[in-house]
C-alpha cells in the first residue's frame, strides 16, 4: 500500500514492482516501495546491490532519499532478503518467507524470531506483529521500552500499530477501546488522532467506497470510489491526510492524496470524489402519497369468459447464500480444472504475488483451501501455502485469480472476499468476487469458480 512519514511524504510500488517517492521513481531497481524507517530514511531490498558489498539479490539497504537524491551512499543493513517489510521511529521489521519446511524468520529491531509472522510499525516505534505465522489467532506488541504485551485472542489480520504502544484489530485493541466504525463491515481499520480527537479510515464493501469519520460518530466522509486501492492516514497539520493508489500495481502516476476537515476535501495530488461532511446513514425516501381521484361511477358487469385452468406457476430463479457453520475444507475449480497453489509460485503472480494454477483434471493436495466466513463475506486460504484466494480486472478483457500471502497485515481486503451462493438450477456452489461498484446496475463480477468440498 502507499505509506506515508510523519512530514506527509509517500513511498509506493507493490510485491516485485519498483518503488516510488512522491511520484518520483526509485534512482535504482527495488522490489518494492520498502518502509519508512523514519521520516528521513527509507528501508529498500535492492534488486542489484554493489558489487563490492558481495549481497545478494533482495538484500535490504538504508537510503536517505531527501540528501541523498541519486542513490550514492546506500548502507546494507541486512543481507537477508525480505518477503515483507515495515518500519516507523527507527524501528523495524523483515519477514522471510523460505520453501517448506524451513520456517519463516522475522528480523529487524526484535532480532530473529523464528516462526513469527509479519507487523506493522508506527511511527513512534511502536510494533505489533503476528506472534505465529500459521496461527489463527494471536497478536504481540513490542512497546518502545523493549516490553511486550501477548495478545493470544486477537484476530491477527487487518491489525495495525497505532502510537503510544498501542495496537487495534477487528473487534479488538490494546492500550484503548476498541475502534467504533460506523458501517458494521468496516474493513483494514486505520487510526489517527488529530487535535485531541480521533478519526478512522476503512473500506466498506456495502458502501462500496472508503469512510473517513471520528471514532464512534455517526457522521463522516463517504468516498464512493472503485480506484482507491489501498490507502494510508495520517494527522498533519491541523488536517487529515489520505494516500491511495488507482491500481493495485502502485505506478508513480497511480497516487492520490487528499486532505481533510470537517470543513472540506482538497486534493494534492490526483483527482477522486469530494463528499460533503455529513450523516453515514442510508438516505430513505419520503412516502409517496397516492393521488386523490374523482369516484368513478361503477360500469356494466362485464360478460364472463369461459373459465380455463390455471396455468403452473414460473419457476422463479433464486440462489441462497452459501452458508459455512465452521472452516471446511474444498477445492476451486473453473471450468474442467482444479485450482492449485505451490510454494514455489512465489512473486510468479499478478502484483508479484502467488500463482494460481489451473491444470488439475482431479485435485491433489496443493488444490486443497480453507473456506470460512469471519465476518460478512467468505474467506478462502490454502491449507499448505500461507495465501488468500483473490481475483483482480487486471485489463478491461482480462481477469486473473491470484494467492496473496497472509503476512501482509492487510492481506484481506474486498478483492479477497468472495461471495459464494448454492445455484438451484445446477445446484453447485458457485464463488465470485465483486470489484467495487461491479454488484451495481450494469456492472460485473469477477470470473466465477466452483467450489467442491472434500
Amino acid at each position: 500500500m502507499p505509506k506515508l512519514n510523519g512530514r506527509g511524504n509517500v513511498i509506493m510500488g507493490a510485491g516485485g514492482l519498483p518503488g516510488s517517492i512522491d511520484q518520483r521513481p526509485y534512482p535504482f531497481s527495488s522490489y518494492g516501495r520498502g518502509a519508512w524507517l523514519d521520516d528521513d530514511r527509507i528501508l529498500v531490498a535492492l534488486v542489484s546491490p554493489p558489487p563490492a558489498d558481495g549481497a545478494p539479490s533482495g538484500a535490504v539497504y538504508g537510503w536517505r532519499p531527501f540528501s541523498d537524491p541519486a542513490g550514492q551512499a546506500l548502507e546494507l543493513v541486512d543481507r537477508r532478503p525480505p518477503n515483507f517489510l515495515s518500519g516507523g521511529g527507527g524501528r523495524w521489521l523483515g519477514l522471510a518467507v523460505p520453501p517448506a519446511p524451513d520456517p519463516p524468520m522475522q528480523y529487524g529491531t526484535l532480532g530473529d524470531q523464528p516462526g513469527a509472522g509479519a507487523g506493522d510499525v508506527a511511527l513512534d516505534g511502536t510494533i505489533v506483529y503476528k506472534t505465529a505465522y500459521h496461527a489463527n489467532a494471536g497478536l504481540t506488541i513490542a512497546r518502545r521500552d523493549g516490553s511486550r504485551v501477548s495478545r493470544p485472542e486477537a484476530y491477527p489480520l487487518g491489525f495495525y500499530a497505532l502510537n503510544g504502544d498501542r495496537a487495534i484489530w477487528p473487534g479488538g485493541a490494546e492500550g484503548r477501546a476498541p475502534a467504533r466504525p460506523y458501517c458494521p463491515d468496516a474493513a483494514g481499520l486505520k487510526l489517527v488522532t488529530l487535535e485531541g480527537e480521533d478519526w478512522i479510515l476503512y473500506w466498506s464493501p456495502s458502501r462500496a467506497g472508503i469512510v473517513l469519520q471520528p471514532d464512534g460518530a455517526a457522521d463522516g466522509f463517504l468516498f464512493v470510489t472503485e480506484n482507491a486501492f489501498d490507502y494510508d492516514l495520517i494527522a498533519l497539520a491541523g488536517e487529515l491526510v489520505v494516500a491511495s493508489s488507482r491500481r493495485q500495481g502502485e505506478a508513480p502516476e497511480d497516487l492520490t492524496v487528499f486532505h481533510a476537515t470537517r470543513a472540506g476535501v482538497r486534493y494534492t495530488v490526483g483527482s477522486g470524489p469530494s463528499p460533503a461532511y455529513g450523516p453515514l446513514e442510508l438516505p430513505v425516501d419520503p412516502p409517496i402519497e397516492p393521488p386523490i381521484e374523482p369516484p368513478i361511477e361503477p360500469p356494466d358487469p362485464p360478460i364472463k369468459p369461459p373459465i380455463e385452468p390455471p396455468k403452473p406457476p414460473a419457476l422463479i430463479y433464486s440462489p441462497k447464500e452459501y452458508t459455512v457453520m465452521s472452516t471446511e475444507v474444498g477445492s476451486i475449480k473453473v471450468g474442467p480444472l482444479f485450482g492449485r497453489v505451490v510454494a514455489a509460485g512465489a512473486g510468479r503472480g499478478p502484483f508479484g504475488w502467488y500463482e494460481v494454477l489451473f491444470d488439475r483434471e482431479t485435485p491433489d493436495e496443493d488444490c486443497f483451501w480453507n473456506l470460512s466466513k469471519p465476518d460478512t463475506r467468505h474467506a478462502i486460504v490454502h491449507t499448505k501455502v500461507p495465501c488468500l484466494l483473490g481475483a483482480d480486472q487486471l485489463k478491461a478483457e482480462d481477469s486473473m485469480f491470484y494467492g496473496k500471502p497472509l503476512e501482509l497485515p492487510d492481506a484481506r481486503g474486498i478483492l479477497e472476499s468472495p461471495v459464494l451462493i448454492k445455484d438451484p438450477a445446477s445446484n453447485l456452489i458457485v464463488g465470485y468476487f465483486t470489484w467495487p461498484n461491479r454488484h451495481l446496475a450494469g456492472g460485473t463480477g469477477s470470473p466465477s469458480f466452483v467450489w467442491i468440498k472434500k
